[in-house]
C-alpha cells in the first residue's frame, strides 16, 4: 500500500513570492493543499539584490502555505527566471558500439552529452539539458530511442544556460530562509506544464509569463520546449508609465493601473473619469480613463512587438500556430488578451491550472501557474521514483523467493 507524497513549488518574483503546497497521491494524483504569497522586495529582474529580504519573503510565503496545508515542507522546487537566462538549441551524435545491437540508456545519455558540448563561459553553467527528439540512423521523429535497433543515435535537445552567482544567490536565500532546495526550474517551463494543454503542444504555442519586471517567452511544439528568451519589460515599466506622465507617486499609479487600468482603451467610455491624487496636489483631479488606457496599452504594445521580433528572428513564430498563452500576475489585466491578440495577430487566451483538485479555485488565475507547475513537476518525479521504488520491492520479493527456493533444494540434500 503506497504513502501520500508531499511537494512544495516556490515562485520568487520582483514583487511577490508564491508558494503551493500540493499532496500527490498513490496514483499520482495532485492535490493543492496550501497557497501562501508575500511582498517581495529583494530581486530586481530575476537576480537577488537583498538576501535577507528574499529570505524573508521566503519564509512568509512558504509559512503561509505550509500552516494551510497543515504539514511542514522542508525542501522546495524553485522557479529561475532572468535576462541572465539563455535558451538555444543543439545536437548530440553517437555510435551505437556494436552494428545493429539495441540502443541502450547509456547511449542515449551519451548523445545527450555530446548536445551539451557547446560553449560556456566560465561565469554560466548548463541549468537544463531537455530532449526534443530523437534520430537513429536517419529516421527522425523517435521519442523514445532505448530498445530499439541502430547504428547511429542522435538527439535534438534544448540547452538552456545561467549565471553561475545569480543561481548560487537563489539558493542561498532559500536556504537562508530555512528550506532545502532540491532543484531548480526554468520558470516558463514550469508553468507551460500547469498552463498547456496536450491540444496546445500539438498545434504548438507561444507561452508568455509577464512578471513585475521581466517577461519570459517560450515557444512549445509536439516535441516540447523550442526556445527560450526573456523580454526586460513588465508590470512595474507599466506603473512607472502612469506615475511619469500622470506626475503622481508609484504607489498611486499602482492603484491606478489595478484599479482602473486596462490594456484595450475601447472599453472605457469616453466620458469616464477616474480620481488622480498628484505629487503636490491637496485635492483629486479628475482624469480620462481612456487616456490612462492608452498609457498602459502603448507599453503593452511595446512588449509584444519585442516578443513577436525575437520569435520571428528565430523561426519560432511559425511553431505557434496554436497563439498566444498569457500566465503570470499582469497577464491578469483587463484587456491584455485583447490588446496581445490585436498586436500579435494570433488567438490568445489567458492560462490557468489544469488537472488538479483541491485549493483548484484559489490558484486558477495566470499568477499561480509558475508555482503550481513547480509542485506538478516535482509531483511528476517523485510518482516515477515511487514506481522505481515499487519494482525494486517487487524484484526485492522475487529474489528472496529465488534463494529462499535455494535453500530449501540445498536442505533436502538435493
Amino acid at each position: 500500500m503506497g504513502s501520500e507524497t508531499w511537494v512544495a513549488g516556490l515562485d520568487i518574483g520582483s514583487t511577490k513570492t508564491c508558494c503551493v503546497v500540493a499532496r500527490v497521491g498513490d496514483g499520482g494524483e495532485v492535490a493543492v493543499a496550501g497557497v501562501g504569497v508575500a511582498a517581495c522586495t529583494g530581486v530586481r529582474r530575476g537576480a537577488v539584490v537583498d538576501i535577507e529580504l528574499t529570505a524573508s519573503s521566503i519564509r512568509e510565503a512558504v509559512g503561509r502555505a505550509t500552516s494551510q496545508a497543515g504539514i511542514a515542507v522542508p525542501a522546495l522546487h524553485v522557479g529561475v527566471t532572468g535576462e541572465h537566462i539563455v535558451g538555444q538549441n543543439s545536437r548530440g551524435v553517437t555510435a551505437i558500439v556494436d552494428h545493429g545491437q539495441e540502443i541502450t540508456e547509456q547511449d542515449r545519455l551519451r548523445a545527450l552529452r555530446q548536445a551539451q558540448v557547446i560553449v560556456v563561459p566560465p561565469d554560466r553553467t548548463i541549468l537544463h539539458a531537455i530532449p526534443r527528439g530523437y534520430i537513429v540512423d536517419g529516421h527522425e521523429g523517435v521519442r523514445h530511442p532505448v530498445g530499439m535497433s541502430g547504428a547511429r543515435l542522435e538527439v535534438e535537445a534544448h540547452i538552456v544556460t545561467a549565471g553561475q552567482t545569480f543561481l548560487a544567490n537563489i539558493r542561498k536565500c532559500v536556504e537562508r530562509a530555512g528550506y532545502y532546495c532540491a532543484d531548480m526550474l526554468l520558470e516558463p517551463i514550469a508553468a507551460g506544464d500547469a498552463a498547456l494543454t496536450a491540444g496546445d503542444l500539438a498545434q504548438g504555442v507561444c507561452l508568455v509569463d509577464i512578471g513585475g519586471e521581466a517577461t519570459n517567452v517560450a515557444v512549445f511544439d509536439e516535441l516540447g520546449i523550442y526556445y527560450t528568451s526573456v523580454v526586460p519589460l513588465g508590470g512595474r515599466h507599466i506603473t512607472a508609465d502612469i506615475a511619469q506622465l500622470l506626475r503622481v507617486s508609484a504607489e498611486e499609479g499602482e492603484r491606478l493601473k489595478l484599479c482602473h487600468g486596462s490594456a484595450w482603451p475601447a472599453a472605457a467610455a469616453e466620458d469616464e473619469l477616474v480620481d488622480v491624487h498628484q505629487i503636490g496636489r491637496a485635492e483629486a483631479r479628475p482624469f480620462r480613463r481612456r487616456a490612462l488606457c492608452q498609457i498602459i496599452e502603448a507599453r503593452v504594445r511595446e512588449m509584444f512587438d519585442i516578443v513577436q521580433d525575437e520569435m520571428a528572428g528565430c523561426g519560432a513564430d511559425v511553431r505557434a500556430a496554436g497563439g498566444i498563452v498569457l500566465v503570470g500576475g499582469t497577464a491578469a489585466m483587463p484587456g491584455i488578451r485583447e490588446c496581445a491578440a490585436a498586436q500579435m495577430g494570433l488567438p490568445v487566451r489567458l492560462g490557468g491550472p489544469v488537472g488538479v483538485s483541491g485549493l483548484s479555485d484559489v490558484v486558477a488565475g495566470p499568477a499561480f501557474c509558475t508555482a503550481l507547475g513547480l509542485a506538478l513537476r516535482a509531483a511528476a518525479a517523485s510518482t516515477a521514483v515511487g514506481e522505481y521504488a515499487g519494482l525494486l520491492a517487487v524484484l526485492h520479493a522475487w529474489w528472496r523467493k529465488i534463494l529462499g527456493g535455494f535453500r530449501m533444494d540445498a536442505g533436502s540434500g538435493h
